[in-house]
């Protein structure tokens, strides 16, 4: 029936057609099947594939056995042949060796990447040209001629070791791994990889084999190196400038303390007090950043609690007591911000112990710094004698107020005022980022 099917032959009708060979081939492969058949009635089995054309004219695959059938007196007369079709199976196989061919292509072509795999036993089991170069130019090591090469000798090569075994031991547990490190070369020269692990598996589930992308990164590392080095260099500069700064600064608040010793006058006494007040304020900025590990923030919360702490000691009085109450959220501000958002506690601060407590024994002073969004909000009240209901801050035209409405305008921001119960300051402004 196939013969029916695949050829439009009819053996029943056609008997002296001969021998099989004319069902299965052109009378150009006559030889071939000739070749097979003397084989055959050597006494040995013959196994054989064949191209055909079909009727329909498409091209298929058959795979044919012949088998000798021996007699009683040992001669051979007779072979019987079995012939199946084998196209899909053919088709199946021309089209893994093209994927494979396209696979080999793009694992050869890798020249940034080294690709390798190895065994259960660390046996290297397959590896691109590229790796075989690097092991045999940076290492003297020709895997090409000894493929029992162990990873394990590779990794022994790093001073990473540990850490390599470890990234392997994970792989092999089936997880993906990766990781960088260094080895030294056979010029004693040190390299830096980034290896990614792939467990790769059997059928039965189990890794059998793990399989490796790695990358030399020794020129990124250095860039990097170099990069660090620079900006501890910057660091340290900038350190340096603000130690200098604030050093200055304080120079110039001990003139002025020095200056007032010279002086009798309350009002000027007065005056230079509130300049060291301001001076020490812009000091105590660079001084934290001077401390901190960095340099583009400060952290809003502390730097006013102590600014705060260090006025109310600064006008500490016989007459008067202050409770000192604050709330913070966790803000940081960069150097242009947190410079005038002191300035304007300093100010306002320094207004409510000279003036909001004359009539009160114990004062309260609160500030409160929260954060909605990218808005910033300093509350600032005290439970003292408040402003007369006819003044204006935008009327008071002190040098403090003054400076308070060019700071808050420096910031972009709003300043409203409360005077009930005592003063009340808010202030708003939007947080420019670090």
């Amino acid at each position: 029936q196939a013969i029916k099917d695949r050829y439009g032959i009819y053996p029943e009708l056609n008997m002296d057609y001969g021998t099989p060979k004319n069902y299965f081939s052109n009378s150009e492969k006559h030889e071939f099947w000739n070749e097979k058949y003397k084989e055959a009635f050597k006494g040995n089995v013959v196994k054989f594939e064949t191209k055909n054309v079909y009727k329909n004219g498409k091209i298929g695959y058959r795979e044919t056995f012949l088998n000798p059938i021996i007699l009683p007196d040992g001669k051979i007369r007779e072979v019987s042949g079995i012939a199946h079709d084998i196209t899909e199976k053919k088709y199946a196989e021309e089209k893994l060796k093209e994927q494979t061919a396209k696979i080999n292509s793009i694992f050869e072509s890798a020249s940034n990447m080294l690709i390798f795999s190895f065994d259960t036993n660390f046996k290297i089991r397959s590896f691109n040209k590229n790796f075989a170069k690097n092991l045999l130019l940076r290492h003297g090591i020709a895997i090409e001629t000894d493929m029992v090469i162990n990873y394990r000798d590779l990794s022994a090569l790093s001073e990473n070791k540990n850490a390599i075994e470890k990234a392997i031991e994970r792989a092999f547990l089936g997880n993906h791994s990766q990781i960088i490190f260094s080895v030294i070369d056979i010029n004693n020269q040190k390299e830096w990889y980034e290896v990614i692990f792939n467990p790769v598996y059997f059928e039965s589930g189990k890794v059998s084999e793990i399989s490796c992308l790695a990358f030399e990164i020794t020129e990124r590392k250095e860039t990097e190196d170099k990069l660090r080095d620079t900006i501890k260099e910057k660091e340290v500069l900038l350190k340096e400038v603000h130690h200098r700064v604030k050093n200055n600064l304080q120079v110039i608040s001990s003139i002025l303390s020095l200056q007032a010793s010279y002086v009798n006058d309350v009002k000027t006494l007065e005056i230079l007090k509130e300049s060291q007040d301001r001076i020490k304020t812009m000091s105590f900025v660079h001084e934290s950043l001077y401390q901190n590990s960095d340099f583009s923030s400060i952290k809003l919360g502390d730097y006013v609690s102590t600014l705060a702490q260090n006025l109310i000691y600064s006008y500490k009085s016989d007459e008067f007591s202050i409770k000192l109450d604050t709330k913070f959220d966790e803000i940081f501000l960069n150097l242009y911000q947190a410079i005038p958002c002191g300035l304007i506690v300093n100010e306002l601060v320094s207004n409510a112990l000279k003036h909001a407590f004359k009539k009160v024994k114990k004062g309260k002073l609160s500030i409160h710094i929260h954060k909605e969004a990218n808005s910033i909000y300093i509350n600032i009240c005290d439970n003292g004698v408040g402003m007369p209901d006819n003044i204006s801050i935008e009327n008071i035209e002190t040098l403090g107020f003054q400076l308070v409405h060019a700071l808050v305008d420096q910031l972009d921001g709003t300043i409203n005022v409360n005077n009930k119960n005592g003063t009340e300051y808010l202030i708003k402004f939007e947080q420019v980022k670090a």
